[in-house]
């Protein structure tokens, strides 16, 4: 059975990139690469984290458990960006990021009217609480301080 370390290294591996350049995409240092690399340590869940976001093809459930699959569905190799792309690429691309499927777009208008409901209501209880001073602290220069404390409990 693999270890989380070694199924980190396929995921290099697959994508043709050194420990460093890896190290670099995840944008983690190359030394924390290393002693991964090393099996001294195991990645933490921001390593993982970084990982499933630059590599959104890979299977999370192989990379923690290795259960499945490496690769999502009918995922393949993702190409490393060119810096010289031709006009036709980049209107392909371009329109590729302006269009996001309905049930996205549904997603993120439920989350949103979900944050705006709970704002709403943390604004108005919030509001309706009456409010009192119970203790106010003076911190002096010299280091001292003093309390004063309301009359009214």
């Amino acid at each position: 059975m693999d270890t989380i370390n070694q199924r980190l290294i396929q995921v290099m591996e697959h994508f043709n990139l050194s420990p460093s350049s890896f190290a670099a995409k995840l944008d983690i240092n190359r030394s924390s690469m290393s002693h991964i690399v090393s099996s001294r340590n195991k990645p933490g869940l921001e390593i993982i984290q970084k990982l499933l976001s630059a590599f959104p093809a890979i299977n999370s459930l192989w990379l923690l458990i290795g259960s499945g699959e490496m690769l999502e569905g009918n995922a393949r190799i993702i190409e490393r960006p060119s810096l010289f792309k031709n006009e036709a690429e980049r209107n392909t691309e371009k329109a590729n990021q302006e269009t996001k499927p309905k049930k996205e777009l549904d997603l993120l208008d439920t989350i949103k009217n979900v944050y705006t409901e709970l704002e709403k209501k943390n604004n108005l209880s919030e509001a309706t609480i009456p409010k009192s001073v119970k203790r106010i602290t003076l911190y002096y220069d010299n280091g001292s301080f003093e309390d004063f404390y309301s009359e009214s409990k």
